[in-house]
Protein backbone atom coordinates (compact mmCIF):
# COMPACT_ATOMS: atom_id res chain seq x y z
CA UNK A 1 0.00 0.00 0.00
CA UNK A 2 2.90 2.15 0.97
CA UNK A 3 4.59 1.56 -2.61
CA UNK A 4 1.00 2.95 -4.24
CA UNK A 5 0.66 5.93 -2.13
CA UNK A 6 4.46 7.32 -2.98
CA UNK A 7 4.39 6.07 -6.53
CA UNK A 8 0.95 7.95 -6.94
CA UNK A 9 2.31 11.15 -6.97
CA UNK A 10 5.04 10.18 -9.99
CA UNK A 11 2.21 8.70 -12.17
CA UNK A 12 -0.40 10.72 -11.87
CA UNK A 13 0.88 14.03 -13.91
CA UNK A 14 1.16 11.34 -16.90
CA UNK A 15 -2.40 10.04 -16.37
CA UNK A 16 -3.79 14.31 -16.33
CA UNK A 17 -1.24 14.60 -19.40
CA UNK A 18 -2.51 11.95 -21.25
CA UNK A 19 -5.61 13.41 -22.66
CA UNK A 20 -3.79 16.75 -23.84
CA UNK A 21 -1.59 13.86 -26.37
CA UNK A 22 -4.25 13.52 -28.86
CA UNK A 23 -2.68 13.18 -32.81
CA UNK A 24 -3.72 16.53 -34.60
CA UNK A 25 -2.00 14.75 -37.42
CA UNK A 26 -4.49 13.41 -40.19
CA UNK A 27 -4.47 9.31 -40.47
CA UNK A 28 -1.15 8.05 -42.10
CA UNK A 29 0.83 11.57 -41.62
CA UNK A 30 4.11 11.73 -40.02
CA UNK A 31 3.57 15.39 -38.58
CA UNK A 32 3.62 15.88 -34.57
CA UNK A 33 1.13 15.51 -31.55
CA UNK A 34 -0.31 18.42 -29.64
CA UNK A 35 2.72 19.70 -27.54
CA UNK A 36 1.73 19.87 -23.88
CA UNK A 37 1.59 23.31 -22.39
CA UNK A 38 4.59 24.31 -19.82
CA UNK A 39 6.58 21.25 -21.15
CA UNK A 40 10.02 22.47 -22.45
CA UNK A 41 12.51 20.17 -24.29
CA UNK A 42 15.40 20.65 -22.27
CA UNK A 43 17.08 17.81 -23.72
CA UNK A 44 17.41 17.94 -27.98
CA UNK A 45 18.29 14.46 -28.05
CA UNK A 46 14.95 12.13 -29.85
CA UNK A 47 14.73 9.73 -31.64
CA UNK A 48 14.74 9.67 -35.46
CA UNK A 49 15.46 6.37 -36.36
CA UNK A 50 15.00 2.86 -34.69
CA UNK A 51 16.08 -0.42 -36.71
CA UNK A 52 15.60 -3.80 -34.87
CA UNK A 53 16.41 -7.20 -36.75
CA UNK A 54 15.74 -10.10 -34.53
CA UNK A 55 14.96 -14.05 -35.13
CA UNK A 56 15.94 -17.59 -35.93
CA UNK A 57 18.31 -18.55 -38.99
CA UNK A 58 19.97 -21.60 -39.96
CA UNK A 59 22.77 -20.73 -38.43
CA UNK A 60 21.07 -19.60 -35.45
CA UNK A 61 19.61 -16.38 -33.66
CA UNK A 62 20.47 -13.26 -34.68
CA UNK A 63 19.50 -10.01 -33.07
CA UNK A 64 20.80 -5.90 -33.48
CA UNK A 65 19.66 -3.11 -32.63
CA UNK A 66 20.08 0.38 -33.95
CA UNK A 67 18.90 3.79 -33.27
CA UNK A 68 20.23 7.15 -34.39
CA UNK A 69 18.67 10.33 -32.75
CA UNK A 70 18.10 13.79 -33.73
CA UNK A 71 21.02 15.09 -32.37
CA UNK A 72 23.42 12.87 -34.13
CA UNK A 73 23.98 10.13 -31.35
CA UNK A 74 23.92 6.79 -32.92
CA UNK A 75 24.42 3.42 -31.06
CA UNK A 76 24.02 0.09 -32.38
CA UNK A 77 24.11 -3.75 -30.65
CA UNK A 78 24.19 -6.82 -31.87
CA UNK A 79 24.51 -10.58 -30.49
CA UNK A 80 23.59 -14.27 -31.64
CA UNK A 81 22.52 -16.28 -28.44
CA UNK A 82 22.17 -16.08 -24.99
CA UNK A 83 25.99 -17.03 -24.53
CA UNK A 84 27.03 -14.77 -26.47
CA UNK A 85 27.72 -11.34 -24.61
CA UNK A 86 27.33 -9.37 -27.42
CA UNK A 87 28.43 -6.14 -28.81
CA UNK A 88 28.04 -2.59 -28.93
CA UNK A 89 29.16 0.68 -30.23
CA UNK A 90 28.59 4.27 -30.48
CA UNK A 91 28.97 6.98 -33.25
CA UNK A 92 27.89 10.79 -33.79
CA UNK A 93 26.72 11.86 -37.12
CA UNK A 94 27.30 15.48 -38.03
CA UNK A 95 24.32 17.75 -38.46
CA UNK A 96 24.47 17.22 -42.30
CA UNK A 97 24.62 13.83 -41.83
CA UNK A 98 21.64 13.66 -39.92
CA UNK A 99 19.83 15.95 -42.16
CA UNK A 100 20.68 13.58 -45.43
CA UNK A 101 19.25 10.51 -43.65
CA UNK A 102 16.09 12.50 -42.88
CA UNK A 103 16.04 13.57 -46.16
CA UNK A 104 16.52 10.11 -47.50
CA UNK A 105 14.18 8.43 -45.46
CA UNK A 106 10.96 11.13 -46.90
CA UNK A 107 12.51 10.52 -50.06
CA UNK A 108 12.43 6.81 -50.33
CA UNK A 109 8.85 6.80 -48.89
CA UNK A 110 10.22 5.49 -45.20
CA UNK A 111 6.87 7.44 -43.45
CA UNK A 112 4.54 5.88 -45.56
CA UNK A 113 5.66 1.69 -45.36
CA UNK A 114 3.17 -0.89 -44.24
CA UNK A 115 4.50 -4.45 -43.09
CA UNK A 116 5.34 -6.78 -45.55
CA UNK A 117 3.28 -9.79 -46.15
CA UNK A 118 5.43 -12.17 -47.28
CA UNK A 119 6.59 -15.16 -44.93
CA UNK A 120 10.26 -16.69 -44.95
CA UNK A 121 11.80 -19.20 -42.49
CA UNK A 122 15.26 -18.97 -41.72
CA UNK A 123 15.19 -15.13 -42.24
CA UNK A 124 14.95 -12.93 -39.19
CA UNK A 125 12.44 -9.92 -38.71
CA UNK A 126 13.36 -6.46 -39.68
CA UNK A 127 11.64 -3.61 -37.93
CA UNK A 128 12.43 -0.39 -38.65
CA UNK A 129 10.57 2.98 -36.73
CA UNK A 130 11.27 6.24 -37.78
CA UNK A 131 9.97 9.32 -35.90
CA UNK A 132 10.47 13.04 -36.86
CA UNK A 133 13.09 13.57 -34.38
CA UNK A 134 11.18 16.17 -32.36
CA UNK A 135 9.92 16.03 -28.73
CA UNK A 136 6.17 15.56 -30.26
CA UNK A 137 7.09 13.59 -32.90
CA UNK A 138 4.46 10.49 -34.33
CA UNK A 139 6.03 7.16 -35.20
CA UNK A 140 5.90 5.18 -38.29
CA UNK A 141 6.62 1.82 -37.87
CA UNK A 142 6.97 -1.42 -40.58
CA UNK A 143 8.53 -4.90 -41.06
CA UNK A 144 9.76 -7.31 -43.30
CA UNK A 145 11.65 -10.16 -43.58
CA UNK A 146 13.32 -9.49 -46.94
CA UNK A 147 12.68 -6.05 -48.04
CA UNK A 148 10.62 -5.22 -50.95
CA UNK A 149 10.69 -3.16 -53.56
CA UNK A 150 9.51 -0.03 -51.63
CA UNK A 151 11.56 -1.12 -49.56
CA UNK A 152 15.01 -1.96 -50.25
CA UNK A 153 16.35 1.53 -50.49
CA UNK A 154 16.05 2.11 -46.81
CA UNK A 155 17.06 -1.21 -46.31
CA UNK A 156 20.17 0.15 -48.74
CA UNK A 157 20.54 3.51 -46.76
CA UNK A 158 20.37 1.86 -43.16
CA UNK A 159 22.99 -0.87 -43.98
CA UNK A 160 25.58 1.94 -45.37
CA UNK A 161 25.10 3.78 -42.35
CA UNK A 162 25.86 1.13 -40.76
CA UNK A 163 28.80 0.27 -42.54
CA UNK A 164 30.24 3.88 -42.48
CA UNK A 165 29.49 4.58 -39.15
CA UNK A 166 30.16 1.13 -37.11
CA UNK A 167 32.45 -1.12 -39.38
CA UNK A 168 32.05 -5.00 -38.82
CA UNK A 169 28.42 -4.54 -37.80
Amino acid sequence: MLRFVLALPLVLPFVIAAPSMQSTAPAGSATQLTPIPGCCNTFLHEPLLVYDVAGSTIAGPTYAHLVVYDDGHAFIAATTAASDPGRAATSVLSRSEVQALKNALVAQGAYAQCDDTQLMSDVPLTTVTVLNGTTNGVARSFSYQQPNASQAGIELRIRDLIAQHFPGY
